[in-house]
């Protein structure tokens, strides 16, 4: 059954890079329209929303370790433990100290 699917897609996704609706539609081969309302109606959050916890808590603790990081270097720790964002993403835009603080 594609909802089983759909659960067990979110379920089982890289919590660092979940899956977009877009990917999903593609992985049980329907329309992304489809996977947004199923996934509004199953008060499952977006991918940027599911990703945000682990996101910010990583941030804290990479800020609480070098205080005076730039936005650039925090970016490529970021990267370098999985996440896919760039420093002009909406996490680069809005200050990751004000966010996290």
């Amino acid at each position: 059954m594609i909802e089983n699917t759909i659960l067990e897609l979110i379920e089982n996704e890289n919590k660092k890079k979940p899956l977009t609706d877009n990917d999903i539609s593609k992985e049980v081969n329907t329309t992304r329209t489809y996977i947004t309302q199923f996934r509004k109606e199953h008060n499952i959050p977006t991918s940027n929303q599911r990703r945000d916890e682990i996101l910010h808590n990583d941030i804290k603790k990479i800020i609480t370790d070098k205080k005076l990081i730039s936005d650039n270097m925090l970016s490529k720790r970021l990267l370098d433990i999985g996440y896919d964002i760039s420093r002009y993403s909406e996490i680069g835009r809005a200050s990751c100290r004000e966010r996290v603080s």
